[in-house]
């Protein structure tokens, strides 16, 4: 990709300031800082009547991850992962898990307390490492979720309401049972599971709605399990359900909206910081090509010896000073991949390195001390391309990856 704009002597001349629109990285921190403790006050209250695992294998991965603002983690290659939690209808192979909560349930005691927990809890979780490539593509994930439990218009908030409703429909014309004829009980329990099936409902994972709605769908005929007509049995099963749908609106979903809010607002501050930095080190490329050395070579003709190699290091020790911020700041897909193929042209690596990144020869910083000044001048040049590129192609979050 070509620059769109170059100055006379073939270099991009300096990028226009950003919008004045662009939250800055201390709003963006504010913002991330905030949501934290929402999610973590309501994560605690959510975990009172919890048991909440991981897969050993899970905890032995972690090990060797990066913790991203403690939040989640990121592994060497720049892949974030997010844990979720995923609700166990029972626990099978309890030798495999470790307790996260309660607390203070080491792995010796772990196998013994598992084996006592009752089968079926409504509240058996497992924290689950999810994988999203691309910090991109992590924040649109959370805008998604978060729609999706939207106080107001959320699809499973809305959907969770509308159960609700039902519920509540039922209950108070079971009231009315005596009045009720044969066809118009059936007509409830068919627009009972019409409104299920459509709200997709029944394919809950979550023990608690998956109950809710078993008791539903069969309190809407109106027969307990003998099959003979009980209202009274009926209603209890039902307004069981409601306060169990009412937990899932009142606490589930407001765990879930601020958790995935302070994760989309720690990957807002992630990425407004990595691009930051990626434009420093484009400025700061464009700088040193501009500098003397690189516009009038013909001056390094007339150095002396001691003079000429103090402008070497001077040179090689501006481009380690590039390339190590890079190497610090830059962690996440698709950066961090294009940061290090910059780091090996600029200062070198392994020959196998360099080649894996599509670099053929000596790096800048070899260049240079080699006295091949128009040669590094090249290569400079092309780690700018990369960066500018890149920043270029991910401008937008909304964009999609290929």
């Amino acid at each position: 990709m070509v620059p769109e704009r170059e100055t006379p002597t073939g270099l991009p001349s300096q990028d226009e300031s950003r919008l004045s629109s662009r939250p800055t990285l201390t709003e963006l921190h504010s913002q991330w800082e905030g949501k934290r403790r929402e999610a973590w006050l309501l994560r605690r209250e959510r975990l009172r009547d919890t048991i909440l695992l991981r897969l050993k294998t899970d905890r032995d991965k972690i090990g060797g991850l990066e913790p991203f603002h403690g939040i989640a983690f990121i592994n060497k290659e720049g892949d974030l992962y997010v844990t979720q939690w995923r609700a166990m209808g029972s626990i099978k192979n309890p030798e495999l898990y470790t307790v996260l909560w309660p607390l203070r349930i080491s792995d010796e005691k772990a196998l013994s307390y598992l084996t006592q927990v009752p089968q079926q809890r409504p509240f058996l979780f497992r924290a689950q490492l999810a994988r999203v490539r691309g910090i991109e593509k992590a924040i649109r994930f959370t805008r998604h979720v978060r729609e999706s439990y939207l106080p107001v218009e959320g699809e499973r908030t809305e959907r969770t309401r509308e159960f609700i409703v039902q519920i509540k429909k039922l209950t108070d014309t079971f009231s009315q049972s005596h009045r009720l004829t044969p066809r118009q009980i059936e007509g409830l329990t068919r627009e009972t599971r019409d409104l299920i099936q459509s709200s997709e409902l029944d394919f809950s994972r979550l023990p608690r709605v998956q109950e809710a709605v078993d008791r539903v769908w069969r309190a809407s005929t109106m027969r307990d399990r003998t099959r003979r007509i009980n209202p009274t049995a009926c209603r209890q099963m039902l307004f069981s359900a409601l306060l169990a749908m009412t937990q899932e609106l009142e606490l589930k979903h407001p765990q879930v909206q601020i958790k995935y809010a302070g994760l989309e607002a720690a990957l807002d501050f992630e990425r407004e910081q990595t691009r930051w930095v990626l434009e420093q080190a484009r400025h700061g490329l464009i700088h040193f090509l501009r500098s003397n050395v690189f516009r009038q070579t013909s001056l390094l003709g007339k150095m002396s010896p001691k003079q000429l190699v103090a402008e070497k290091r001077g040179m090689i020790a501006y481009i380690k000073k590039v390339s190590q911020e890079l190497d610090n700041q830059v962690k996440l897909q698709p950066y961090k991949p294009m940061a290090q193929s910059v780091i090996l042209g600029l200062q070198g690596e392994e020959k196998e390195e360099c080649r894996a990144a599509g670099w053929r020869g000596d790096s800048a910083a070899e260049l240079i001390s080699q006295g091949y000044f128009n040669r590094a001048r090249g290569r400079i040049w092309h780690c700018f391309r990369r960066i500018d590129n890149v920043l270029k192609e991910y401008e937008s979050v909304e964009k999609e990856e290929d």
